[in-house]
C-alpha cells in the first residue's frame, strides 16, 4: 500500500490511507476518493491529477446539490455526497470511478446526444429527466463542458436539479410520500419496479400495456387506452387497450387519430403537454357526436395525460376512463403524472434508438447501394437497380423515374410494371395529360407527399393509374428540375419523415451515379469516335512526356515503321529518326521552356522497309498553370512525295535552263553553218526550217515522256515521215526498243534530218531503183557499258559522186560534232549505189562538262 500522509510521504502501492495536499475534507466521498486505487484508472495517481480536474472535483465535493464529475477517455465517475444519496435511493449500485458509458447504459443514446451538443456549443445542455425511481421526484439531469490547460475538452460537470408536474425546474419538486400503499405495496416501490422492467423492456407495445396496467391500478379502473404518436406527429395509434372491446365503435374509431387535425382536448395534451380532467362527460364541453359514442362505450369520466419526453416533445397520450363521473385526488393524478413522465422517458428513448438504428440502416443502404453503383456503367441498369431495391426496401407497389423533355413537352418514364413486378417499361407521356398539381410543385422543386390520394386534386388520375399514396422526390441538376423519382402504393399510406430523408437522398445520389455514368459513357463514346478519327488519318498524331521520352500515338507509328508501343517507350522510338535529324529532336526536348508557339521542322524516319521517308513534324508544348512544360503534342505528316518533287522541280528548273541554252546554242550554230554553205536564200530557208522542225519534233517527244527520254524507232519514223517516207518494200527500218536520252537524240535528230535529205535530194529516196535500210543494235564496249551501234545503208542508186568536193553542215556533224560531243565513233561513205554511215556511240549518260557547243564543235 502506498499511503499519502498530509505532507505526501509515500508508504503502499495502490491506495491514500491519510488526507492529499489538494484534496481534504472528511465527507464520505472524500474519504471514498482517497480510498480508492486510482492507480489502476487511466486518471493515474491523484498527486498526478491534473489542476483542472483537482479544482473542479473540489467544486464537486464542496456543492450542495447532487452533482457529479466525468472525466478522461473512458469518462471516469467521482460524485459527491449529494449525489450518492439519489444513487442509494434509487438502489442503483455504481462503482466510484467506472465509465459513465457502462453505469448508464439503458439511457446512455440521451447521454451521448448531450454530450456532443454540450461540447459543440460550449454551453449546459439539458440530457435527460430521470423518472421518480431515482430520487422520489422527477430530475433533470444538465451536462456541461470543462476545457483542460490546452483549451480542450477533458471532461463534463453532471448536475442533477429537481423538476415539478410541469417538467420545469423547482425548489419545490413533486415528491411523493413512501407511506401511500396500493395494493400492499408502495406506490415508490411499484414505479421503481416498473422503471426497472422499462429499462430493459424492447417490446414498446408490451411496455405501454404495463403501464396502462398501473395506470388503472392507481386510477381504481378497469378502463383505459394509450396511444403512441407517431415521429412526425401526424397519427396517434392506439398501442394498449384496457376493457374495451377490440370490435367496439370507440375502439374503431379511436384506434388511430389524425394529430394534424386534432380537436380541443388533442390541442391541448400536444401545445401545452398537460393533463386533461373531465370527471364528467355530461357536463364537459364536446361534440354531442363524440359524447354519444363514448357514453354508449361506457365512459362517464376520463383523465388523459401526455406522454413527453425529456425534449419536451409531444409522444403519446395515456387514458384513463371511469364507469361513473368521478374527481381524482391531488396524490392519484401526481402518480399518474409521473408514470406518464417514465412512459415517455421509455418512448423517447426507445424512438432515439429507433432513429439511431433507422439511420444506420439507410446509410447502410446507401453504401451498399453506392458500392454497386460504381460497378454500372448503364445509366439505366443503375435505375432499374434502384427501382428493384426500393420495391423491397420501401415495401412499395410503384417505382420509376421521370425525365423532362423541354424540346417536346414530354415525359419519359422508366418505371416498374404493377403487373409484372419482376419487369420495367419505358414510355413517353405528353406532359399536358398529367395534372397541373403534380406537375406545378415538380417544376418548383418541391417534393410531393401524398399520404392519401383521394385528399389531391388529381385523384381521379392517380386512381386512372392505380396509386392509393405517392412520394414524389425532384431531380434538379444546376438549378433546374430535369425529373424524379417517385414511390406509389395502390393503398393509402402514412409516409414518415425518414422514409422521405431516405427517398431523397437516394434520388440525390442516384442522379449523381446516373450522371457519372453517362459522363462517362459519352466520354467513352467521344474516347472511341476520337480514336477511331485518329485511327483514319495518314498523319502521325502523338502526345509525349516533358521530355519527349514516352508517347501514346495513334497507332499510325507503328504501322509505318513497325516499332511496337512498347519499344517505343524511353526514348526507343528515337531509333527510327535519321542520324542525320536527331539531334534536332533531342535539342528541341531540351530547349523546350523556349518555345511558346507551334515547333516545325522536317525530318525522315525509317520505314518497315529500311527506307527513310520525309515527313513535315509539328509540335506544341502543353503546359500547367505555372507555365512549366508537362508533356508535347505532335502530329507528322508523310512529304516524302512532295519532298521529291520538290527536290525534282528544282532539278528539272536547272535542266530547263541548262537546255534552253543548249538550244540556243545549237539553233545559232546550225543557223550559222545554214548561212555558211553558200546557198541561196530559199534554198537557206528550207534548210535551216528542216532542221528546227527535226529539233522541235525531237522536244516534242520528250515532252509527251515523263522520264525525259525519247524513243529511236519513233524518233527515225517522225524524221522519214515529215518527208512522206514510210517503211515498207524500199525502206526498212529494224532494231530493239532504245530510249535515248535529250542530249543523244538532239544529236541523232539532226544526223537523220540531214541523211534524209541527202537521200531524197541524191540518194536512194529519189529514185525508185533505191533502197534505204535503217537498222540498230545494241553492243557491248570495252568497258562492259552498253553500245548502241547504227547503220544507214543506201543501195540501187544509179549514179554517185564518190568523192563529194563540198563539206556541208551534215558531214561535220557526222565525222566532227558527234565523236567530240557523244564520243561517238562515225564512218560515212559515199559507195556505188548510195551513202553508208555508221554510228557507234554509248548510252551511258553524258558529263555535262563535256557538252560544248561552238568551241571545237559545231561552230
Amino acid at each position: 500500500m502506498i499511503e499519502i500522509a498530509a505532507r505526501g510521504d509515500s508508504v503502499g502501492t495502490t491506495a491514500f490511507s491519510g488526507p492529499v495536499g489538494w484534496l481534504r475534507g472528511d465527507s464520505e466521498m472524500a474519504e471514498a476518493i482517497r480510498a480508492h486505487p486510482w492507480c489502476r484508472t487511466e486518471l493515474g495517481p491523484l498527486t498526478e491529477w491534473p489542476p483542472t480536474l483537482q479544482s473542479m472535483l473540489r467544486l464537486v465535493l464542496t456543492a450542495p446539490e447532487p452533482m457529479a464529475l466525468w472525466w478522461g477517455g473512458p469518462l471516469h465517475q467521482i460524485w459527491n455526497d449529494a449525489f450518492a444519496e439519489h444513487l442509494a435511493v434509487a438502489d442503483i449500485g455504481m462503482e466510484l470511478g467506472s465509465p459513465a458509458a457502462e453505469a448508464w447504459s439503458t439511457c446512455w443514446p440521451m447521454f451521448e446526444q448531450a454530450l456532443e451538443r454540450a461540447a459543440n456549443a460550449w454551453e449546459p445542455q439539458p440530457a435527460l429527466t430521470l423518472p421518480p425511481s431515482f430520487s422520489r421526484a422527477l430530475t433533470q439531469v444538465t451536462i456541461r463542458p470543462i476545457e483542460d490547460e490546452a483549451k480542450q475538452v477533458a471532461g463534463y460537470l453532471i448536475r442533477l436539479q429537481p423538476m415539478d408536474r410541469h417538467g420545469l425546474s423547482s425548489d419545490e419538486p413533486v415528491m411523493l410520500p413512501v407511506d401511500r400503499r396500493i395494493d400492499g405495496r408502495s406506490a415508490l416501490t411499484l414505479l421503481h419496479d416498473l422503471h426497472l422492467r422499462l429499462r430493459e423492456a424492447r417490446d414498446v407495445s408490451q411496455a405501454m400495456t404495463e403501464v396502462l396496467h398501473l395506470a388503472t391500478s392507481f386510477a381504481d379502473t378497469d378502463l383505459g387506452a394509450l396511444h403512441l404518436a407517431d415521429a412526425d406527429d401526424r397519427i396517434a395509434t392506439l398501442v394498449a387497450v384496457q376493457g374495451f372491446s377490440e370490435d367496439s365503435l370507440f375502439i374503431r374509431t379511436y384506434r388511430d387519430g389524425d394529430l394534424r387535425k386534432p380537436g380541443p382536448i388533442m390541442e391541448k395534451l400536444m401545445t401545452k403537454r398537460q393533463r386533461i380532467i373531465l370527471p364528467d362527460i355530461m357536463r364537459s364541453e364536446m361534440s354531442e357526436i363524440v359524447r354519444a359514442m363514448m357514453l354508449d362505450a361506457g365512459i362517464a369520466a376520463m383523465v388523459s395525460i401526455p406522454l413527453v419526453g425529456s425534449e419536451r416533445n409531444f409522444l403519446g397520450i395515456l387514458n384513463v376512463h371511469f364507469r361513473t363521473p368521478r374527481t381524482l385526488d391531488r396524490f392519484t393524478l401526481r402518480l399518474l403524472d409521473l408514470l406518464g413522465w417514465i412512459a415517455g422517458e421509455f418512448v423517447h428513448i426507445r424512438r432515439v434508438v429507433q432513429r439511431i438504428e433507422n439511420q444506420r440502416r439507410a446509410e447502410q443502404r446507401l453504401r451498399s447501394l453506392s458500392r454497386q453503383w460504381r460497378e454500372m456503367t448503364d445509366p439505366l441498369a443503375i435505375q432499374q437497380h434502384t427501382i428493384a431495391k426500393l420495391l423491397k426496401w420501401m415495401a412499395v407497389e410503384q417505382c420509376g423515374f421521370v425525365y423532362f423533355d423541354g424540346r417536346r413537352n414530354m415525359l419519359k418514364v422508366e418505371a416498374v410494371n404493377p403487373d409484372r413486378p419482376g419487369e420495367t417499361y419505358r414510355l413517353a407521356v405528353a406532359a399536358d395529360q398529367l395534372p397541373p398539381d403534380l406537375i406545378a410543385p415538380l417544376r418548383e422543386g418541391r417534393t410531393i407527399v401524398l399520404d392519401d390520394a383521394a385528399d389531391s386534386p388529381a385523384c381521379d388520375y392517380l386512381r386512372s393509374i392505380r396509386l392509393g399514396a405517392l412520394c414524389v422526390v425532384p431531380l434538379v441538376s444546376q438549378n433546374r428540375v430535369v425529373g424524379a423519382l417517385f414511390v406509389g402504393t395502390a393503398a393509402p399510406r402514412l409516409w414518415s419523415s425518414t422514409e422521405v430523408t431516405f427517398l431523397e437522398e437516394v434520388a440525390e445520389r442516384c442522379k449523381l451515379a446516373v450522371g457519372r455514368a453517362r459522363a462517362e459513357a459519352t466520354l467513352q463514346e467521344t474516347s472511341d469516335r476520337f480514336r477511331r478519327t485518329t485511327e483514319l488519318l495518314p498523319s502521325l498524331l502523338w502526345y509525349a512526356d516533358s521530355d519527349g521520352i514516352n508517347f501514346v500515338d495513334n497507332r499510325q507509328w507503328e504501322r509505318l515503321t513497325g516499332q511496337s508501343y512498347y519499344d517505343g517507350q524511353n526514348g526507343g522510338w528515337i531509333r527510327y529518326v535519321h542520324p542525320d535529324d536527331r539531334h534536332i529532336e533531342l535539342d528541341i526536348a531540351k530547349r523546350a521552356d523556349e518555345f511558346k508557339a507551334p515547333v516545325e521542322r522536317q525530318l525522315r524516319y525509317r520505314m518497315r522497309d529500311g527506307t527513310y521517308r520525309w515527313f513535315l513534324v509539328r509540335t506544341v508544348p502543353g503546359r500547367d498553370k505555372d507555365g512549366q512544360v508537362t508533356g508535347w503534342y505532335g502530329s507528322a505528316t508523310d512529304i516524302h512525295e512532295l519532298r521529291t518533287l520538290k527536290d525534282r522541280q528544282v532539278f528539272l528548273l536547272a535542266e530547263l535552263q541548262h537546255r534552253v541554252r543548249n538550244l540556243l546554242t545549237v539553233t545559232r550554230s546550225v543557223f550559222e553553218r545554214t548561212i555558211e554553205s553558200g546557198y541561196d536564200i530559199d534554198d537557206i530557208n528550207d534548210h535551216f526550217r528542216g532542221r528546227l522542225d527535226a529539233l522541235a519534233r525531237t522536244h516534242g517527244g520528250v515532252c509527251h515522256n515523263p522520264d525525259q527520254r525519247v524513243d529511236l524507232q519513233n524518233l527515225i519514223r517522225e524524221e522519214l515521215l515529215s518527208v512522206g517516207v514510210c517503211d515498207g518494200p524500199s525502206v526498212v527500218i529494224d532494231g530493239p526498243d532504245v530510249a535515248l536520252p535529250l542530249d543523244i537524240a538532239e544529236n541523232l535528230a539532226l544526223t537523220f534530218h540531214e541523211l534524209t535529205v541527202n537521200a531524197i535530194k541524191f540518194g536512194a529516196l529519189k529514185v525508185k531503183s533505191g533502197k534505204l535500210a535503217l537498222t540498230w543494235r545494241i553492243d557491248v564496249d570495252q568497258s562492259g557499258g552498253e553500245k548502241l551501234v547504227l547503220s544507214w545503208l543506201e543501195t540501187g542508186v544509179p549514179a554517185i559522186d564518190l568523192r563529194p568536193g563540198r563539206y556541208g553542215f551534215g558531214r561535220e556533224l557526222i565525222e566532227e560534232a558527234l565523236p567530240y560531243r557523244l564520243r561517238a565513233d562515225t564512218e560515212l561513205l559515199f559507195e556505188r549505189g548510195g551513202v553508208r554511215c555508221t554510228i557507234a556511240l554509248p548510252l551511258s549518260a553524258i558529263d555535262d562538262d563535256a557538252v560544248r557547243y561552238g568551241e571545237g564543235g559545231w561552230s
